[in-house]
């Protein structure tokens, strides 16, 4: 790269580096204050709760089945050639529904 590229390059980082995330110019006008002096915007957004160890945050998505677990459940159902193939692909690619295992009856003391 050019040596102008790189100098610009490296400045604009530096820059991105030092500033604040939400910095933005204050609208009075007033740009000889320190930016300490300067009193931050009133939160609007309510605050996160924390959420318990176990719990999973909303945005995460679920894990994509594994292929061997695709696998399992293609041999299961006694598939073979195109049929297995496209069961695969859709299988990891989550449109298969596998069935539901059937829950235990519940024990009686």
């Amino acid at each position: 790269m050019r040596p102008v590229t790189l100098l610009s390059v490296a400045l604009a980082g530096l820059l991105c580096a030092v500033a604040p995330a939400g910095a933005v110019p204050p609208a009075d006008g007033s740009q000889g204050q320190p930016a300490a002096a300067a009193v931050p915007p009133p939160q609007t957004a309510p605050a996160a709760r924390p959420q318990a160890p176990g719990a999973r945050a909303p945005e995460q998505r679920r894990r994509r089945t594994s292929y061997a677990s695709c696998n399992r459940e293609s041999h299961r159902r006694k598939l073979s050639g195109g049929a297995r193939r496209r069961f695969l692909v859709r299988c990891r690619l989550g449109y298969e529904r596998r069935p539901a295992a059937p829950s235990a009856p519940a024990r009686r003391p």
